[in-house]
């Protein structure tokens, strides 16, 4: 394929991709249909920029095409999840000046501010039960804007921000650029950021920064760590790459982290004068002990055969391993935290398809196939526990293909 060929190839996949977005901002009942009729375009612009390479020209028109598709999904009311009802709520609660780790939705004292779209909050019996950063996301996601539709702005400012952060790391390790693609045009992050407004976005660019300053700036790698794990609890398996990266500077790494987590805490640290962390902590708790196990690959077998106990203790082994593997092969942060987030997806007790954007933006640098192809399948999750195959054609190709890419992988290091 000629360049002129893939220019006109990626700019008439855009455009139909675009197109499709507008269909399920229209009919939005047909999630699934559309979401599958943007990923054939994705896998056809991928091909082209994989076949024709790209340029500063293309690099841009890929970047600002991410744009005008998120944009076009703002006005758009979340449709498989209602996550983002719940941050709506812990926003609103705290505008009216309530601590949102002390009172349940369900609570009669906010009947006077309680509105229709409420009925729609996930888990009404439990006070917040997010980490404290995101909780700050989502007091201020409310100030921006007090309309569900819009309250999106600021995840997909953060998302912005992330495929301008990939770019810069793909330039540092003069790769091609215009692989931040995989990322930037990805329809699981399209619709899942800026369709159903999931938080995902702030914690995997805020983990990213931590990856990219892991050697060069380690107090500001560390400080962005404790951000990104006190957003989102996943993070905290890249902890271990990213503090090994800052060598002997332990203390200031450390302190920049205590002061980060006294500064998120402080907005919530008392209630009635008492000290709240044992609350928070315990909201945390009952609400991750609520969750059933959905859509596991491996912490399902384990529990199928051996009992949930048994599988909790073969998933914590199996991230202790993959992580201790990856420090003595010294692999750079950003590799190990692919490994690590990897790993933790496939012997996680829950695989939410928005769990994906935790590993799909470091996909643009090292494109594994095998999570490519999942990062499309997993949307089929939203059809089960009706629908027992779904599994099945989502995990069975993704441990071929790393199969596949394990034994390519040891032939090429063989073969040196």
């Amino acid at each position: 394929m000629s360049t002129r060929s893939g220019h006109i190839a990626l700019v008439a996949s855009a455009v139909a991709l675009e197109a499709v977005l507008l269909a399920l901002l229209r009919w939005p009942q047909a999630d699934l249909l559309w979401f599958y009729a943007a990923a054939a375009l994705y896998l056809i612009a991928l091909a082209v920029v994989v076949r024709c390479g790209g340029g500063r020209t293309r690099l841009r028109f890929i970047l600002l095409a991410a744009v005008v598709f998120r944009l076009t999904l703002l006005p758009m009311l979340p449709q498989r999840s209602n996550e983002l009802y719940r941050t709506h709520w812990d926003g609103e609660v705290q505008h009216a000046g309530f601590n949102p780790y002390q009172y349940a939705p369900a609570n009669d004292l906010f009947n006077p501010i309680r509105v229709a779209n409420d009925q729609l909050v996930p888990a009404p019996a439990l006070a917040a039960y997010r980490l404290p950063f995101a909780e700050l996301l989502a007091r201020w996601s409310f100030n921006l804007s007090p309309r569900v539709r819009l309250e999106k702005i600021l995840f997909v400012v953060f998302d912005i921000l992330l495929l301008l952060l990939l770019v810069r790391m793909l330039r540092a390790r003069q790769w091609p650029q215009e692989r931040v693609l995989i990322y930037a045009w990805s329809p699981l992050a399209i619709v899942e950021i800026a369709g159903n407004g999931h938080i995902e976005a702030a914690a995997a660019l805020l983990l990213l920064l931590a990856v990219h300053w892991a050697a060069r700036r380690p107090r500001l790698s560390a400080a962005a760590l404790a951000l990104a794990a006190l957003t989102q609890w996943f993070a905290w398996v890249a902890a271990a790459a990213v503090l090994a990266a800052g060598r002997r500077k332990w203390l200031g790494r450390a302190a920049a982290m205590a002061l980060c987590f006294v500064v998120v805490m402080l907005p919530y640290a008392f209630m009635n004068k008492h000290f709240a962390l044992r609350v928070i902590v315990a909201n945390v708790r009952a609400h991750w002990v609520s969750l059933a196990p959905f859509n596991a690959s491996v912490f399902a077998l384990v529990a199928n055969w051996f009992g949930r106990r048994a599988a909790e203790i073969v998933s914590i082994g199996v991230l202790i391993v993959v992580i201790a593997k990856s420090m003595v092969r010294k692999f750079e942060p950003a590799r190990a935290a692919l490994v690590a987030i990897a790993a933790l997806l496939l012997v996680a007790p829950q695989v939410q398809p928005w769990y994906v954007l935790w590993l799909l933006p470091l996909l643009a640098l090292w494109p594994e196939r095998g999570w490519i192809y999942f990062s499309l399948a997993v949307p089929l999750a939203y059809l089960a526990p009706s629908h027992g195959w779904v599994v099945w054609v989502e995990y069975v190709p993704l441990f071929a293909l790393m199969a596949w890419e394990s034994l390519v992988w040891k032939k090429e290091i063989n073969s040196q």
